[in-house]
């Protein structure tokens, strides 16, 4: 029994508390006009007993006036009158009684009216607080805004006050649609963006996914599915933002940011239908096509619209479409169900979701209801679907992609052993050749003119010898078979042999060829295998790339423990695409298919460069040439002075000091 009146004891404790705290911490005082105010520094409502009246009268914003053709109406009193044509002006007033001796608000206060149909003037006992939209000198009406005027304390008064609200309804809608509160101004002023945040975060939600597939799309080489999904997606973000107070933000008139929420929302229809067919594979119907030439119509007659009537029958029209909207997508889902179920199964859920959403959506727009913010859920719940299944598209793209590109490294591994093959084979006949070729030069006393031939062909001979190498070299490198062995050798021997073997081959005597090595006799420690085939390449597509009258610069310098190794031209350079694929094996640029070469050239010079611990920069734009820098470290290097010179002079070991 003790027990039991110690369980009830606790239980009516805990219930005198809850009751205590429900009572204590109630924020909202609703109460009628005429009411007395004892606090200003508590949250009131203003429902009941508001006076109105049709018209226009401006002494009507006079704590006194003549009430006996006003008529009392409750808040919120807001929509279309089945009685009386409310358009044009009209008036609503509310008395407040303070105390003779009220206290200051400790916060500035605030009163708090919401959306007011379309034009709207608040005064306290006669005197303007705040006002949105005007009539003159040009119509701009405002109905989306929330109205949140401040109250100067300096005007209230002891006794009667009068809050007078003056509305120009451009419309058949009219009246005020929030109950009107007077509190902390600040308070009401977080209130107020509280509401609306869910739908800021869905709108950049919107914009971030959408920005996801367009990059998506572009990656995977503008696919127009992700295309046009981003662009639904981002459209959609952006409706959503425009539909809150953070319009106010972007735009500076409420006309402005109204055309530019229209302009939004009609290609929306269009975006996601060319969504579904490319993601179905599909074509477009004559329907498709009839619906997109009346959206483009909507569309472009939009911005000369700047009426609230013309707006009205923008939406109305749109609306009008919906059906059609309905009936396409429904088509497309139908007729490619079973053929394409696995592509359809999310957006199908995330359609379920959606229309209703849109329909409420468009019912509040036309304010024949007031169901603000399921759009967002909707959409978003939509898109996320849509989102999922395109996410699942890219990864079993990518995963295709991966395994056709491991395929296609494995063919180019077969195809460089093949290669290698035949040019060990190849390099054998040749070789057999060369040493022929040298035997009867020895044997036979060549007259003047069969010598020419005989060192075209002796260069030729080396050439094709020197490119089989470096194939074969290539292949090593990559498949890290070869080995470095450091050696000292002479820059200028190496580089003037280069020169030499290009001239002879290409049959070009650069005149126009300038050669600077620092210090003259610089001997490096390095492999010469490599550096040969870094020189030699760089020259010759120097040589390749350029006309005959076109400078060319070889510079060879040591510095701080690396050797570095320029060659730049003045010829036609290179395009940001020609850049890109520089280093590819067999790929070469749109003139190379008039210039000799196998395509391994650069390559090899990359991966030469790579394998001794260098870097490799290059620097070029159409019509300003060229510039090749390699820049590798050396142990030992000797010194001397620098000399320019040219290759002839080098070759003759002539150094100018």
């Amino acid at each position: 029994m003790i027990s039991y009146l110690k369980k009830n004891f606790y239980l009516r404790n805990i219930l005198f508390i809850f009751i205590y705290l429900s009572i204590t911490t109630s924020s909202v005082y609703s109460v009628p006009c005429g009411s007395f105010i004892s606090d200003l520094n508590r949250k009131w409502e203003f429902s009941e007993a508001w006076q109105f009246r049709k018209g226009d009268n401006l002494d009507w914003k006079e704590l006194q006036v003549e009430e006996t053709f006003w008529i009392q109406r409750n808040i919120p009193d807001y929509g279309i009158s089945k009685t009386e044509n409310i358009s044009g002006y009209h008036w609503y007033r509310c008395k407040i009684i303070l105390p003779e001796n009220f206290a200051a608000p400790i916060q500035p206060l605030g009163i708090q009216f919401g959306k007011i149909r379309d034009i709207d003037e608040v005064y306290l006992n006669g005197s303007l607080i705040g006002k949105t939209g005007s009539l003159l000198p040009n119509l701009d009406p405002d109905f989306h805004r929330e109205r949140i005027y401040s109250i100067p304390t300096n005007l209230l008064l002891p006794g009667e006050n009068v809050i007078s609200v003056r509305i120009y309804a451009v419309g058949k809608q009219q009246g005020l649609k929030t109950i009107p509160t007077i509190y902390n101004e600040a308070e009401l002023i977080q209130k107020q963006f509280s509401s609306e945040s869910i739908a800021i975060g869905f709108g950049y939600i919107f914009i971030l996914m959408g920005i996801y597939f367009l990059t998506g799309a572009f990656i995977r080489g503008l696919r127009a599915e992700n295309t046009f999904f981003g662009l639904f997606s981002i459209s959609i973000g952006l409706y959503t933002l425009v539909r809150t107070q953070y319009r106010y933000e972007i735009f500076q008139t409420f006309q402005g940011s109204y055309i530019f929420e229209l302009m939004i929302l009609v290609p929306l229809p269009a975006l996601f239908i060319n969504f579904l067919i490319f993601h179905l594979n599909s074509k477009r119907n004559i329907f498709v096509i009839a619906l997109e030439v009346f959206l483009g119509i909507l569309f472009v007659t939009i911005p000369f619209i700047k009426t609230l009537s013309g707006w009205t029958l923008i939406i109305a029209a749109f609306n009008y479409a919906l059906p059609v909207v309905f009936g396409i997508v429904v088509y497309y889902i139908v007729s490619n169900f079973k053929a394409n179920f696995a592509k359809l199964r999310f957006i199908l859920i995330g359609l379920i979701g959606l229309f209703p959403t849109i329909i409420i959506d468009s019912l509040t727009a036309l304010e024949i209801l007031s169901l603000e913010g399921t759009i967002y859920f909707g959409f978003f719940f939509f898109l996320l679907l849509i989102s999922v299944q395109l996410s699942e598209e890219m990864v079993s793209s990518l995963e295709k992609y991966i395994a056709m590109e491991s395929e296609l490294i494995q063919m180019e591994k077969i195809k460089t052993g093949f290669l290698l093959n035949i040019s060990n084979e190849f390099k054998t006949g040749i070789e057999k050749i060369a040493l022929v070729v040298g035997k009867l030069n020895q044997t036979k006393k060549l007259n003047k003119s069969e010598k020419p031939a005989s060192q075209v062909l002796d260069s030729q001979l080396r050439n094709t010898i020197s490119m089989i190498d470096e194939a074969i070299l290539l292949s090593n490198i990559e498949e890290g078979n070869y080995k470095i062995h450091h050696s000292h050798i002479t820059v200028s021997e190496i580089i003037m042999d280069c020169i030499q073997l290009s001239e002879q081959r290409l049959d070009q005597k650069r005149k126009n060829l300038h050669v600077t090595i620092h210090p003259s006799d610089a001997n490096v420690e390095t492999d010469p295998v490599l550096f040969r085939a870094i020189s030699r390449n760089l020259i010759e597509n120097a040589f390749l790339y350029t006309d005959k009258s076109v400078r060319i610069d070889v510079d060879f310098e040591l510095k701080d423990h690396q050797y570095i190794l320029t060659i730049s031209d003045e010829g036609l350079g290179m395009n940001h695409f020609e850049q890109e694929n520089l280093f590819k094996k067999f790929i070469r640029g749109a003139k190379d298919n008039i210039i000799p070469g196998a395509g391994i050239g650069l390559t090899l010079v990359n991966a030469s460069t790579n394998l001794l611990g260098g870097t490799l920069k290059v620097k070029s734009a159409e019509g300003m040439g060229s510039i090749f820098v390699i820049t590798i470290p050396t142990e030992s290097s000797s010194h001397s002075k620098e000399v320019i010179t040219s290759p002839k002079k080098l070759n003759k070991k002539k150094v100018k000091s």
